[in-house]
């Protein structure tokens, strides 16, 4: 399908009159694999808010395995747990995967609700010996996504390699199987969008993350452009601050993810609204009534 779409692209761009002719074609094809891929994804996996504390603790479980256990970034626990100070404000959610019932990946939004409560990246840069950092918290509120932890059974293997930048498919056997460990290489994509629309419930205003800089190049191919706020330090990695408004995320996202999105969206509003509404509310006019003052 990629290609035969991408066959099209090239002909339409060489041939006076086929780009207008094709066009409607070529979109139909693409948001049909989108819909495709979309439709796959959900019934084979399914997205959770963390409301409860059980299930926090698969977040902090799964943090555990990749963080302490794959990765060693950080000392192993007797309990099997990673939690920080910053849980006790932040959000987590994770993606099941239907058939093990295991947790395919987590992610958390630290949502600071005083000006005493800072940021993970703030911390880091601090430690790393640099002046505060400048973060646009006037526009209003704002969180930063971190602890992104995808285990290795379900991290794409480096023998995948024939898949689509966008739908993350490989063949059409790989893509239909239901071993955990050959499922989607766009996981974390799931896990970005997932807390992407949170965000976009909760009013939240601008995003920080720590990451890569090639990452952030991956991510501006896409269309989706990081602002960086600072320079690179050595932090598991080089690794640098990164910001980007909601509403900038939102204008940015390519038409081919469009559709993804809208579904998780549609999903989270679904099933977690009702749960959600007095509790993650209170955050965004505790940070107002705090600036206020």
């Amino acid at each position: 399908m990629r290609r035969r779409i991408g066959k099209l692209l090239k002909k339409a761009r060489y041939l006076p009159g086929v780009g207008r002719i094709m066009r409607p074609v070529i979109n139909h094809r693409i948001s049909k694999t989108v819909d495709e891929v979309t439709d796959h994804f959900f019934s084979h996996f399914s997205l959770v808010v963390a409301t409860s504390e059980q299930q926090r603790q698969v977040c902090y479980q799964t943090r555990h395995k990749v963080y302490c256990e794959e990765m060693q970034f950080e000392p192993c626990c007797a309990d099997r747990i990673e939690q920080d100070d910053f849980d006790a404000y932040a959000i987590s959610c994770y993606i099941t995967h239907k058939a093990t019932g295991d947790c395919a990946g987590t992610i958390r939004l630290v949502i600071p609700q005083t000006s005493e409560q800072v940021l993970p990246l703030e911390q880091v840069w601090s430690e790393a010996g640099h002046a505060s950092l400048s973060l646009s918290s006037s526009v209003g509120p704002y969180c930063e996504l971190s602890r992104l932890a995808i285990p290795r059974r379900f991290r794409r293997r480096q023998s995948d390699c024939q898949f689509s930048a966008v739908a993350g498919k490989g063949d059409e056997a790989t893509f239909k199987t239901l071993e955990p460990g050959r499922h989607f290489p766009y996981l974390s994509v799931a896990l970005y969008f997932l807390a992407a629309c949170l965000c976009m419930q909760k009013g939240i205003e601008q995003v920080y993350v720590m990451m890569e800089p090639k990452l952030a190049r991956r991510l501006k191919m896409l269309g989706v452009n990081f602002v960086q706020i600072g320079k690179p330090i050595q932090y598991r990695g080089i690794r640098a601050p990164y910001m980007l408004s909601v509403d900038e995320f939102q204008a940015q996202i390519p038409v081919s993810l469009q559709r993804f999105q809208q579904r998780i969206m549609d999903y989270l509003q679904a099933t977690y609204e009702p749960a959600l509404v007095d509790a993650l509310p209170r955050l965004a006019s505790s940070f107002k009534s705090q600036n206020a003052a």
